[in-house]
């Protein structure tokens, strides 16, 4: 499990790309429990990011 919001916003991000709802939500609840409004702001920038090229 990530230990930062930030780290946290990014497994989210990849969970999501993943289609993982079982991880999305695990990632979710430590999220809502220690990011601030910046942490959120982080991650929804990062959501509404074009997916990248998959190698």
């Amino acid at each position: 499990m990530p230990h930062t919001a930030e780290a946290l916003a990014h497994a989210i991000a990849r969970a999501v790309r993943d289609g993982d709802d079982r991880r999305i939500s695990d990632l979710l609840k430590t999220f809502a429990q220690m990011a601030d409004l910046p942490a959120l702001l982080h991650l929804r920038h990062i959501l509404n990011q074009p997916p990248g090229p998959t190698h």
